[in-house]
């Protein structure tokens, strides 16, 4: 994956940022093949040369755009740290964080892209599900082995259960159904449910301590 903190100059880095902020919107609304590089320095500035020199290419500057936007997704939670004091507080903390991220307009519209894209771009599922999918679920068992007492194996499938359970839904639904806009109240009602339900189910199978027990 091509890194996207290349430039030399802290002006050249920040507009870097600027402009993988907006190619992320850019691909997202236009899909890869229609969007060119001047349609992205129209709207963010900067200039094709500086592209060619943080990116190396189109192709380039699509791949740090989706390295973004997975640092933005899974990182939101991991900088917060925890902040529950139960399995259940947590699971709702960071249930609110993935999916409020995960039904934004730029979220959905860029997971389209990736899948329309796997096909073409060489590499590219590999790396998704590496670096996005596979690092959320080593992540979220880190914060998982607070609370259940258990080997490192069911920590990681208890993880990849939940995050899974969380994507199914309201995310799962705004990639069929587009023009459907989920307020925080809905994203709050589903993801206590959610917690609720799997907090019994890793309750009836492991033991479960608070996180003031560590």
């Amino acid at each position: 994956m091509t890194e996207y903190n290349k430039p030399l100059t802290r002006r050249g880095l920040e507009r870097s940022r600027v402009i993988l902020s907006k190619a992320i919107e850019i691909f997202a609304e236009k899909g890869y093949d229609a969007t060119t590089l001047s349609d992205i320095t129209d709207i963010a500035g900067g200039s094709r040369s500086l592209i060619y020199h943080c990116f190396g290419n189109k192709e380039g500057l699509f791949r740090a755009a989706l390295q973004m936007m997975v640092d933005e997704i899974y990182g939101a939670y991991q900088k917060e740290g925890r902040t529950g004091k139960t399995l259940y507080d947590e699971l709702v903390h960071f249930g609110k964080l993935l999916v409020s991220h995960l039904v934004t307009p730029r979220a959905i519209g860029m997971m389209r892209l990736v899948y329309a894209e796997v096909p073409r771009c060489e590499g590219l599922g590999d790396w998704y599900w590496r670096e996005g999918v596979l690092k959320s679920y080593e992540a979220f068992a880190g914060v998982l082995e607070h609370y259940v007492v258990t080997d490192r194996e069911n920590l990681l499938e208890l993880s990849r259960l939940y995050i899974d359970y969380l994507r199914s839904g309201l995310p799962t639904r705004l990639l069929i159904l587009p023009d459907d806009r989920p307020t925080k109240k809905d994203i709050e009602e589903e993801v206590s449910l959610v917690a609720e339900r799997f907090a019994l189910y890793v309750e009836s199978r492991f033991a479960v301590k608070t996180a003031l027990d560590d």
